[in-house]
């Protein structure tokens, strides 16, 4: 089932039997349930609208949720985030349980409707997925297609009042990556864009390619970050691939390295920073660069050691030389760099 196609249903009060909505876009999850809460009746929704944490609830509340009748409503609606069986987690289910738990899906009251959100993907061989699939629908959030998203951004300025034609949205959407494979940027990170666009040019204006230039955050600058993920969490097939796909869009080795460069020596400056308390907002203002590059810093900070940033600011300031003196090869000296720094050793 397509997500708008869910979302139609909604709408149309045609909701009904068992749902499992899985990937990265909360963003689409959460809407999913505004757009419930609104359509439900408001007196009634505390009675007939349960929304459970799934890392928390065992199975007895969790049946006695799906069978508990709606009160002067035609349905109950209940929604379970994060249930942890699907994250292999058993603090409170037992394998008795989740077999249970698969026995009650066969049989779901007409006047529930039950909905499983995961911020993941689940595991497609387990029989508690197989048997959702089975009897209910599967609701795939990891992106949403082109044509969705063009909507979505076009949908996200108009309610800023903002003017934008589609060329200067495709413009955005391009710079952004965020249909790209390996991309991990959310809904939640374009809508901070287009909000941040929006206010910087006001109402009734018109949004250009040189505003979206100056207020965004390019998708070089994206895969940069997740470059340095990738070298933070040792992962260098994930490095590799980034860097190829860096250069198949048109940039240098050695614009690669400045960049680099650049962005390890604030990581070196984030973990000085940190150990004084100050937040991220602070820090970008004090090292003056943009607050989403501050607080991806921030965060990169806590997973790799100060001497290994030292050490690639080194081999970075190193490379570059020999780089220019025709001492190394640059796809090689970055091949080299990969491997001695996702390393185990």
């Amino acid at each position: 089932m397509e997500y708008r196609d869910f979302t139609r249903e909604i709408i149309n009060n045609q909701l009904g039997g068992l749902y499992l909505i899985h990937g990265r876009e909360t963003y689409l999850m959460d809407s999913a349930i505004k757009r419930i809460k609104k359509n439900m009746n408001s007196a009634m929704i505390d009675f007939n609208l349960s929304v459970l944490n799934g890392e928390e609830i065992g199975i007895k509340d969790l049946i006695n949720n799906i069978e508990t009748l709606p009160f002067m409503d035609t349905k109950k609606i209940v929604i379970v985030e994060n249930l942890e069986i699907f994250k292999g987690k058993r603090k409170n289910f037992s394998e008795s349980d989740e077999k249970y738990l698969i026995q009650a899906l066969e049989n779901i009251p007409d006047t529930t409707v039950l909905i499983f959100m995961l911020d993941t993907d689940p595991d497609k061989r387990k029989s508690l997925f197989k048997t959702i699939k089975k009897n209910g629908n599967i609701i795939d959030v990891n992106k949403i297609s082109d044509v969705d998203l063009f909507q979505w951004v076009r949908q996200k300025f108009a309610q800023h009042g903002a003017i934008i034609e589609n060329s200067q949205i495709m413009y955005f959407i391009e710079v952004k990556g965020y249909r790209d494979k390996n991309s991990e940027l959310r809904l939640n990170d374009l809508e901070n864009e287009i909000d941040k666009i929006a206010v910087f040019s006001g109402r009734n204006s018109v949004i250009t390619n040189e505003v979206i230039d100056e207020m965004t955050m390019k998708k070089s600058e994206n895969d940069l970050f997740r470059f340095i993920d990738s070298i933070v969490k040792k992962d260098a097939n994930s490095a590799i691939l980034i860097f190829e796909d860096m250069v198949n869009d048109g940039e240098s080795i050695l614009g690669i390295y400045a960049m680099l460069g650049r962005e390890f020596k604030i990581l070196l400056q984030m973990k000085s920073i940190k150990k004084k308390g100050i937040k991220p907002e602070q820090a970008a203002k004090l090292l003056n660069i943009h607050p989403f590059t501050a607080k991806k810093a921030y965060r990169q900070s806590d997973s790799i050691e100060e001497g290994v940033v030292k050490s690639v600011v080194k081999y970075i300031s190193d490379t570059d030389y020999r780089i220019k003196n025709g001492l190394i090869d640059p796809r090689v000296s970055m091949e080299i760099l990969i491997a001695n720094f996702c390393s185990n050793r």
